[in-house]
């Protein structure tokens, strides 16, 4: 359905010269993305709205986006299992924030101790090359750094949160900071078993 709706307005933007021929492909791609990110956002404010869960939300994707398109980690094959799975993870990240919170899972040492250990696990695997992503040497010294930055800027943006007692915005971070890891871990255990297997 998504490809007809994009064939039609790349057709009619080629039919009024707006485009060429020659870049149908281009043009294609770039909606493609485009709707996308749409159902994307439109998606995940659909759960926050229903689970009443905004800061728990915002808090996990401000943190988990930039150092996942940094990092690397699994692409699911499919757009439609990418959908599922991102929504199944928003939903699991607002029960873990609650459950942790109910549990007073927010011991300063426990953190501290945590976000260090991730730290130093995720930049020393990061980033993680996938099928749809190559990554020459260049760039994994560019893109190792820059989830370095991306962290450092993220723990000083917690110590606020600590600070001011934003408990659930923190442990989305702490929450999102472990499920960066875990995306390269799998990513990294899924190459070596396939690797291991051919």
């Amino acid at each position: 359905m998504i490809e007809r709706w994009i064939n039609d307005i790349v057709n009619y933007q080629i039919h009024n010269k707006r485009i060429s021929v020659s870049d149908r492909e281009i043009y294609q791609y770039g909606y493609y993305i485009l709707f996308e990110k749409i159902i994307a956002v439109i998606l995940t404010i659909c759960i926050a709205a229903l689970m009443d869960a905004w800061w728990e939300i915002m808090g996990f994707c401000i943190s988990f986006i930039p150092l996942r398109v940094y990092s690397g980690g699994v692409h699911a094959k499919r757009y439609v299992n990418c959908m599922l799975l991102s929504s199944g993870l928003l939903v699991g990240v607002v029960f873990l924030v609650r459950e942790s919170i109910s549990i007073h899972i927010d011991e300063q040492s426990y953190m501290v101790a945590l976000e260090f250990i991730m730290f130093i696990a995720l930049l020393a695997l990061s980033p993680v090359e996938t099928q749809t992503r190559k990554i020459e040497k260049k760039e994994n010294k560019y893109f190792r750094m820059m989830v370095c930055r991306i962290y450092v800027i993220q723990i000083f943006i917690e110590i606020f949160f600590l600070l001011f007692k934003l408990k659930k915005i923190l442990i989305a971070f702490i929450i999102a900071h472990g499920i960066s890891l875990l995306n390269v871990l799998i990513e990294i255990l899924r190459k070596r078993l396939k690797n291991g297997y051919t």
